[in-house]
């Protein structure tokens, strides 16, 4: 609406004007006034006052009609013509300005001046025009048109800069050809240009303004800084400088605006020479600078160029770009130039969110290519060139709707690194920003340091994913590149992802997250959006080898306090290719936490050889070191292989406690999630299978508390042929509630599982397994722990089918509800049979606590025979007298050995030696099977408590008994 009202006003000043405006008239403030000779449509400008190379003209109006031209006819020997208007009128310039040789035209209008479609110029230097109100020289002299009498004298010098007034005018452009072979200036109060062509093939194109009294000077541009400015737009335009080398652009404004504009440095096609430089497109706006309607700013090195290219730099309170492109680019041997973005705020989107056709370039096939129409920032390589840098530096970077940020290579030269600094970055709807190698350059870098937040959510149709990646594409030689990212939070949601992939022979790059507080990753597309090969549609962090790939996969390394993945949010660095999948390593200092409420695709930590993958790949590492972990409702961390290749391991440190509980529903978007026994569940857990014809991996688990529960597994095994690893688990505290561990093969090797922990507690009907298979024989499981408590059907099982049973060995203080038995019962049992018959069955040991129930003596083996323990010299005695003997070690073998001084006895009554009585021996006995007494106890088979004597003769001290006198 705006530049349709300043259409309509421009040309109604200018219709209106027409008819009644003088054309150029002279003024007398000159010693040698200017002259003015009519030939046709010819206004000859002759006369002025010369001042060395400089010539000095002076009018109080100056306009030149269409159709006209104002020919300025100086001699050859003059370098720079000085015009000014010191009337009150703008200036209307429809027609042709010339002037000879190669002097410079300076005009001077401080009401301002309008150059309309058919304004031309024809000058051998450069056009500076300004609405200022005079002209600064180094000899301090002011070539004024507000006060033109107050200089007597005219400087030789060449002018230094422009001095505002005031109210400066605005300059308005319309041309559609203001081409000079050096520079042009157009310094006014506002400015605006409306369907004009500004070319300088080997100058400068410099526009601004001020809109109160200061002083500019031509060296750098450089405005005052407490002087406000005025503003720029360019609607419908074109500035361009490209050519050999060492245009620049120029732009100093309080707000500039491009609305289908373009602005376009660098070396032209065929052109440069060693040593070129192209120019730099520079910027500087104290308020918004706005890109809409496919606008564009390009500094590009063209095919078969020489030299170097320039750099973009914006700095601006706001920048904001809609449907519209920055670019530097190489299609040369020369390296590009350098972006340089620093701003309050960066906003890059679409107006109104239609759709960009999904038209795939030309030069690769992958799906995550830099579309055609695609808008943003890029920095691509088409040559041997090296990219450019982009570098953006804002407290606020919001991007949107399918925009990227992007420095890719397609040639030999590496590509640019991309520089984030913020407070805040936000990206939604599918935007991205990116590096990668689609030929034989590396890729570049990417760094996004964020102080307070990154947010990255959504993923668009037909597009590929939102958020950060690095990759090395299709059929590229080159590696990817280093993906780092620091902030305070991070939250990775609705299918957006982070990710390093490869899909050609380099490597993929490695993928750095630091974050000091809450990592969030949680959400998926939207049903019938384009997969991402690197994740699927879950919300992720991605390190992937797609299919064909040969590099090796990039690492994951993060680091946090918090980590949480929900409803299907992953952290996934499998491979799909000939090349190794990466590792992936966490550190989360509070905890770590893996949900999927939402019953579709469960969140997981994975690496994997997906489909795709050959029998040389194997899977990266996973290493996990935190105080607590939670994995509920199908959330998984699993290594493994889903095909000829192997998988390898998973270490998990926790300090505190690991709690895993839950499972959902398999769905047919659960890709390559881990299964129960049934098929139908996906259970929580942690994992090392191998659901191919590779090897599985093997889980490494350190914790104070362990909880397996509601259908949660710890597994390694083998669903195949491949060979399954081992399980070892080291707790203090070892808790399951129909839960499981297990360690099952097919036909590889035995499974082991190694068991360190002070309590095992088995409940309803939970697990502990190294059941085989087919041909493979039964596992191995070592348990050490203080106490072992099973019950509800909980079971110890190393069965096996057409082998050998495994081993169980349990080492424990007491075991408790669980028993072993030759095969499996409705109780608590432990097992190590085989379906192939008793001879098969493999070997249970249990070593619990020896306790000796003798004390610190052992009975004797055999029951003693009464009559010898009566010696016949001891003598009855009357009043019913009695000999007791008590003790730990009963009645002596022999009357004659000696009593224990412990065992003294003493009777105070008197004693009547008339009365004898004799004792008469014992009668014979008939030999009967000698009874042998219990000196232990066992747990038999059926649970219950059974006597024991085992063979382990004892020296006893011998007793003795002697005879008291009163």
């Amino acid at each position: 609406m705006k530049s349709i009202l300043f259409l309509v006003v421009t040309a109604f000043s200018i219709f209106s004007c027409k008819s009644s405006i003088a054309q150029i008239v002279p003024d007398e403030s000159l010693p040698n006034p200017s002259q003015i000779d009519r030939i046709d449509n010819t206004l000859r400008i002759q006369g002025g006052t010369e001042a060395g190379t400089n010539l000095f003209h002076s009018f109080s109006e100056f306009n030149v009609r269409t159709g006209e031209t104002a020919h300025f006819n100086n001699a050859t020997t003059v370098e720079n013509i000085l015009t000014r208007v010191t009337g009150d009128n703008i200036s209307n310039i429809d027609g042709l300005v010339r002037a000879n040789g190669t002097a410079n035209l300076y005009l001077i209008n401080p009401n301002g001046l309008i150059f309309g479609e058919n304004a031309r110029l024809d000058i051998g230097g450069s056009f500076f025009a300004t609405s200022a109100a005079g002209l600064t020289f180094p000899d301090g002299l002011t070539y004024s048109t507000t006060a033109p009498e107050s200089t007597p004298l005219l400087s030789v010098n060449v002018p230094l800069g422009v001095q505002y007034g005031a109210s400066p005018g605005d300059i308005d452009v319309r041309s559609t050809a203001l081409n000079v072979p050096q520079n042009l200036v157009l310094l006014g109060g506002n400015l605006r240009l409306q369907g004009t062509q500004l070319h300088t093939p080997s100058g400068n194109v410099v526009l601004g303004g001020l809109v109160d009294s200061g002083v500019v000077e031509f060296e750098a541009y450089e405005f005052p800084e407490t002087i406000d400015r005025g503003d720029l737009s360019l609607n419908q335009s074109q500035i361009e400088v490209v050519a050999g080398g060492g245009g620049d652009i120029t732009l100093r404004a309080r707000n500039v605006e491009l609305t289908d504009a373009q602005m376009q440095a660098g070396i032209a096609e065929n052109a440069g020479a060693l040593g070129a430089q192209a120019g730099n497109i520079d910027i500087d706006a104290t308020g918004i600078v706005l890109l809409t309607e496919q606008s564009s700013i390009e500094n590009r090195l063209l095919p078969n160029t020489v030299g170097v290219g320039g750099n973009i730099d914006i700095k601006a309170a706001s920048l904001t770009v809609r449907d519209s492109t920055i670019d530097v680019s190489t299609e040369s041997a020369g390296n590009a130039g350098n972006l340089f973005v620093t701003s309050n705020v960066i906003d890059i989107g679409l107006v109104d969110r239609t759709p960009i056709p999904n038209t795939e370039d030309s030069r690769d096939n992958d799906t995550d290519n830099v579309l055609a129409g695609a808008i943003g920032l890029f920095s691509l390589v088409f040559g041997s060139g090296d990219g450019g840098r982009i570098k953006l530096n804002s407290p606020d970077i919001r991007l949107n709707d399918r925009v990227q940020i992007s420095s890719e290579t397609f040639g030999e030269g590496s590509g640019g690194s991309i520089d984030i600094q913020t407070d805040r970055l936000f990206a939604e709807g599918g935007a991205r920003i990116s590096t990668a190698s689609r030929g034989a350059g590396d890729a570049g870098p990417l760094t996004v340091n964020a102080t307070e937040s990154v947010t990255l959510d959504g993923l668009a149709t037909n597009f590929p994913p939102g958020g950060l990646s690095a990759s090395a594409a299709t059929a590229s030689t080159g590696n990817g590149s280093r993906l780092m990212l620091t902030t305070r939070n991070l939250f990775v949601r609705g299918g957006a992802a982070i990710s390093s992939v490869t899909a050609g022979s380099g490597n993929g790059g490695a993928v750095e997250i630091y974050v000091t507080e809450t990592l969030e990753i949680s959400g998926r597309a939207p049903q019938g959006s384009n997969l991402f090969q690197g994740g699927g549609i879950s919300s992720g962090i991605f390190a992937a080898v797609r299919p064909r790939g040969e590099g090796i996969g990039g690492d994951i390394e993060i680091e946090t306090a918090r980590l949480r993945l929900l409803d299907s949010g992953s952290i996934d660095a499998g491979t799909r290719g000939e090349g190794d999948g990466g590792s992936i390593r966490i550190r989360a200092t509070e905890s770590i936490e893996l949900a999927s409420p939402s019953e579709l695709l469960p969140s997981r930590i994975s690496a994997q050889v997906e489909r795709g993958g050959t029998r040389n790949s194997q899977s990266g590492n996973i290493a996990i070191e935190t105080p607590r972990l939670v994995l509920r409702d199908g959330g998984q961390i699993s290594v493994g292989t889903l095909t000829e290749g192997s998988g390898r391991s998973i270490e998990i440190h926790a300090t505190e406690s690991i709690d895993l509980s839950g499972s959902i529903p398999q769905t047919e978007n659960a890709r390559n999630a881990v299964l129960d026994s049934t098929g139908q569940r996906i259970p929580s857990g942690i994992f090392a299978v191998s659901q191919g014809t590779g090897n599985a991996g093997s889980l490494t688990i350190e914790t104070s508390n362990l909880n397996v529960r509601d259908g949660a597994q710890v597994s390694v095994s083998s669903v195949l042929a491949g060979e399954t690893g081992n399980l070892e688990l080291s707790s203090d505290r070892l808790f399951l509630s129909h839960g499981m561990l297990s360690a099952q093969s097919v036909e590889g090797d035995k499974a082991s599982i190694f068991i360190h922990a002070d309590s095992i507690e088995l409940r309803r009907g939970s697990r502990i397994t190294t059941n085989a298979t087919g041909a493979a024989g039964g596992g191995n499981i070592d348990i050490t722990a203080d106490t072992l408590i099973a019950s509800d059907n909980s079971d110890i099982t190393a069965n096996a089918q057409q082998n050998a049973g495994g081993q169980v060995r349990i080492d424990s203080n007491a075991v408790l509800g669980i028993a072993a038995r030759a095969t499996p019962t409705d109780r608590s049992d432990i097992t190590a049979s085989s379906e192939l018959g008793a001879a098969f069955e493999g070997v249970v040991e249990l070593s619990e606590l020896d306790i000796d129930t003798n004390g610190l003596f052992q009975l004797v083996e055999h029951p003693q025979d009464i009559s010898r323990l009566v010696v016949d010299r001891c003598h009855a005695l009357r009043a019913g007298s009695e000999f007791v003997v008590t003790g730990r070690g009963g009645l002596p073998q022999d009357p004659v050995e000696p009593i224990h001084p412990m065992l003294l006895w003493a009777d105070t009554r008197s004693i009547d030696r008339s009365e004898n009585t004799s004792i008469s021996s014992a009668p014979e006995r008939e030999p009967s099977t000698p009874l042998l007494e219990a000196t232990g106890w066992i747990t038999n088979e059926s649970g219950s408590i059974e006597l024991v004597r085992p063979e382990r003769p004892v020296d006893f001290p011998t007793p003795a008994c002697r005879r008291f006198q009163p």
